[in-house]
């Protein structure tokens, strides 16, 4: 064969050979992005955070040995850090609020600001329901619409969400971002208490304390005493009572006793363990305080008007009430001590 035929036969084979590469690395990328894109599904009742943080904004999400939260340091960035406070990560700039994760990824409602730019109102989707994967990849917007109270049970992220046709309702929406439906006109915010049930206080029509059984939406009504801002634990009912003054109070769904816990009038309140978590409604004494569940060992953390009380095992996190991006954080058990919360920068 001649010089210049073996020549051709090689270029040949070699643009053949890049040929089959090239296809093979597309179906490759290909087959790579869509086991990406591929949600995984929970195989239960996950709760993605606790009722008592997401009634004061749900800024701390704790989730293993991983704590992720909104970075006062930051703008209220999404931030992950460690339990003993090591290996900072930034996961993303959006502002955020009512974190919730589960073993895969993180939800989380967007509210970001525009920054008075000629343009800035074409932002797209600036407050919306997002999610991400807990290393801070692959982030989609699965409601565009604004939304807020987000609280993940299972496969379902139930919400309070706001159209111009509806104004705010609650809603319910997969976390692959499809079977998004109303779930009542209500704007009610509904909490977890444990695997597939929520709770929630009547908005409209009454106070009176319901339960919602994610496997079927189906509602009962639990009790029809007065509550606001309900963390259900077992048998017990913990709430502020409207009919006393805001007093932190234990009702026993069985017996229907009450017990008045705080014996004083609180503005917001959280629990962790055996401990209430609450803010002193004074004009001349605020104070943030931590008393037992049966109403024994009051004692108070920190003099002033505070707001935003999210709990982890670890500590207590709360904000300044006149300046909620603030934060200050304090042990959830043991001796009491207060300081800043800086977590510093990440990239």
């Amino acid at each position: 064969m001649p010089v210049s035929q073996i020549k051709d036969f090689i270029i040949a084979k070699l643009k053949i050979l890049i040929l089959i590469i090239i296809v093979a690395a597309i179906i490759i990328s290909v087959v790579v992005n869509r086991l990406n894109a591929r949600i995984k599904l929970n195989d239960d009742f996950v709760n993605g955070n606790t009722g008592g943080n997401l009634y004061n904004g749900g800024y701390f999400c704790e989730k293993g040995d991983i704590l992720y939260f909104a970075n006062p340091d930051d703008n209220m960035a999404l931030y992950s850090i460690t339990r003993t406070g090591t290996d900072l990560k930034k996961l993303s700039s959006d502002v955020v609020s009512y974190i919730n994760a589960d073993d895969n990824y993180i939800y989380y409602t967007r509210n970001n600001k525009t920054d008075g730019t000629a343009f800035s109102f074409l932002v797209i989707d600036r407050c919306a329901l997002v999610r991400i994967k807990r290393n801070g990849k692959q982030k989609k917007t699965i409601a565009h619409d604004p939304s807020m109270q987000a609280c993940l049970v299972g496969n379902y992220i139930y919400y309070i969400r706001y159209t111009d046709k509806y104004a705010s309702t609650f809603n319910r929406i997969k976390i692959d971002g499809t079977d998004d439906a109303m779930i009542m006109r209500e704007p009610v915010t509904a909490v977890v208490a444990n695997e597939r049930y929520l709770y929630y206080v009547g908005y409209e029509r009454d106070h009176s304390l319901y339960r919602i059984d994610t496997n079927d939406n189906s509602v009962i009504k639990v009790s029809n005493e007065n509550f606001y801002n309900p963390i259900v634990e077992d048998k017990f009912v913990y709430y502020m009572d409207p009919d006393n003054d805001f007093h932190i109070t234990s009702y026993n769904i069985n017996s229907g006793e009450k017990i008045d816990i705080s014996n004083e009038r609180a503005d917001c309140f959280n629990m962790y363990g055996n401990f209430i978590f609450y803010q002193r409604a004074s004009k001349d004494h605020p104070a943030l305080i931590r008393i037992r569940l049966d109403g024994t060992e009051s004692e108070k953390i920190c003099d002033g008007a505070f707001c935003n009380i999210n709990v982890t095992s670890s500590y207590v996190y709360f904000s300044s009430y006149e300046n909620p991006n603030t934060f200050f954080m304090a042990p959830t058990t043991g001796k009491v001590y207060v300081q800043l919360f800086n977590p510093g920068k990440a990239d």
